[in-house]
Formats: structure tokens, sequence, C-alpha cells
């Protein structure tokens, strides 16, 4: 009887936990670059001096992975505005220290003069931050990252610097509690000239609306089954106590 408790109590721990990346992603479908979770379950035998291998059996949650497809890209107009097209990154310094990265190309000026993104701290360039000038009268990031500004002063656009653009394997890269991710083995990724951005744009977040409400019905049906299943095992193991009892 205890071999249906394990499965059922378990199981219905993983669906918990489902509702909880769905409802996540569902609070995040506004937000500019974000990548939608998704998580497997996997059967993991018991191992132990009082269990034999194989007769009791845990539902585990496998490692959290991410959705890198593409999401729409909106024109903006805003000229600090970026968003990368196809497979890449920004570089970002997280508010940790850390080289991290972000598909949020909503940049901004700081007060220091450097070019930020809001709340995550500076955005890297391919020689470290980028400054733009005080008498800046505008702003152009190219396909390339490089960042160009027109000065009060001078005829012509001056560059200030180059976005670091990234493109490590998918499975190199970890997302952390602060939405950005990280290469798995912590050291910094190389610039990869091959990816391009389009300018005066944003991209949106890659949530599936109708899939992750679709998806938050059915973990919650499941999960109720498996409550269920708790249920009938305490009825069972009630009426074979009684009949042993007997």
């Amino acid at each position: 009887m205890d071999r249906l408790i394990y499965t059922a109590m378990t199981g219905a721990q993983y669906l918990f936990s489902r509702q909880a990346i769905l409802a996540n992603n569902l609070a995040n479908v506004d937000t500019t670059g974000f990548r939608a979770d998704f998580a497997a379950m996997r059967a993991v035998p018991i191992q132990g001096q009082t269990a034999q291998p194989g007769t009791r059996v845990f539902a585990v949650e496998t490692t959290t992975g991410s959705d890198f497809t593409q999401g729409p890209i909106e024109t903006t107009g805003n000229s600090l505005d970026a968003a990368i097209k196809g497979p890449g990154w920004f570089t970002v310094q997280a508010p940790d220290g850390t080289e991290a990265y972000t598909r949020n190309g909503a940049f901004q000026v700081g007060s220091d003069g450097t070019l930020q993104l809001p709340g995550i701290g500076q955005v890297q360039g391919v020689n470290g931050p980028i400054s733009i000038p005080i008498n800046a009268a505008s702003v152009t990031i190219a396909p390339n990252g490089t960042v160009s500004v027109q000065t009060t002063v001078a005829p012509v656009p001056i560059v200030v610097g180059q976005l670091k653009m990234v493109n490590p394997p998918a499975s190199n890269l970890i997302k952390g509690a602060d939405g950005l991710f990280r290469t798995q083995d912590g050291q910094p990724a190389s610039a990869d000239p091959t990816v391009h951005l389009v300018s005066d744009a944003l991209e949106g977040s890659n949530v599936n609306v109708i899939g992750a409400m679709t998806g938050m019905i059915e973990a919650s049906r499941q999960y109720e089954m498996q409550m269920n299943l708790l249920t009938t095992a305490q009825q069972n193991d009630q009426k074979a106590e009684t009949l042993v009892s007997a």
C-alpha cells in the first residue's frame, strides 16, 4: 500500500511546483526579453537498507530549464532600445558583480553616464562599460552593437563603444533567481561577432499565454487526482487493518 503513497505523494509535490513555475511565467508575460521556464518529471527508485531496489519509487523534478525561442520584436522608436535577432545575449554586470546575460535591451543612461539596464546594472561592452558623453544630443546603436553619439560640439557621430553580445550554448546556461542567465561553469562567455540586433526595438516575452493557462488547469486536475489517490490509499489501509484485527 505504501508504494501508492510514495508515488502519489511525490507526484502531488511535483505538480505543486509546476503550478508555481507556470504562474511565474504568466506573471512575466509582459516582461521584456523574458524566457519561459519549464520542468519535467521522472521516476527514481528509492535506495536504502529497508527498501528493495525497484519496490518504492519517487516522482522527482528534473532540472528546471528555459524556453529559448525568439519572442516577438516590436519597434519602439527609442534609440536606446535594442532587440537581438536570432540567438544571442546582451551582457550586463549583475548586482552581485558577476557577468550575466539577458535579452532585455531597454537600456538607459545612468546617473554616472554609463549605459545601464534599469534595476540590474551596467551594460558591458567589448572593452568594458560604455560611457555616454554628457553633451550627447543623440545615441545610436548599430546592428553590430556599435554605440555612437552625436554631440553638440562634434559635426559627425563619435563611436563610444560596442555592446558585448555573446552566444554560448544553451546547455551551458542557467537562469538565476534574479532572472538573468549565467554560464554553468561561471566563466565569462566570449563576444560573438555573428550576433546582430534590431535598433529602436524591444523583444517581448516568449511566454505562450494559452499554453501556460492550459498547463495550469491540467496541473490542477492532476494534483487533485494525486490527492484522491492518497485518500484511497488511506481508506484501503484502514479496511485492511479492520480485516486483520477481526
